[in-house]
């Protein structure tokens, strides 16, 4: 089988390995930051990923205290929206307690 040549890092590889050598191994290949989820736009090549994740720590901490302090809001709105319906049933369940016990 002819090799074929990876265009961003040289590479000779056979055919069916070049895709996924460019996906997930080629230190040329440009990606997203793997804080990109949280908010972080940036795209490096692969091979200066670690120095951006480095450089951007205090960054990409403020990125996931703002997603945790969003999931933590949206917990305690849930919670509180369950407490309410709960306590709607269990109001319900005691009145008709009573009723019976009236009788």
């Amino acid at each position: 089988m002819v090799p074929i040549e990876c265009l961003a890092c040289g590479l000779e590889t056979r055919r069916g390995e070049l895709e996924p050598h460019q996906k997930n191994d080629c230190p040329e290949e440009e990606v997203e930051c793997d804080f990109a989820d949280q908010g972080c736009k940036e795209r490096v090549v692969r091979k200066q990923l670690r120095r951006h994740l480095e450089d951007e720590m205090a960054y990409h901490m403020s990125l996931l205290k703002r997603a945790f302090d969003l999931q933590s809001r949206k917990l305690k709105d849930e919670y509180e929206s369950v407490l309410k319906v709960l306590t709607r049933i269990f109001s319900k369940f005691h009145t008709q307690m009573y009723l019976i016990d009236e009788r």
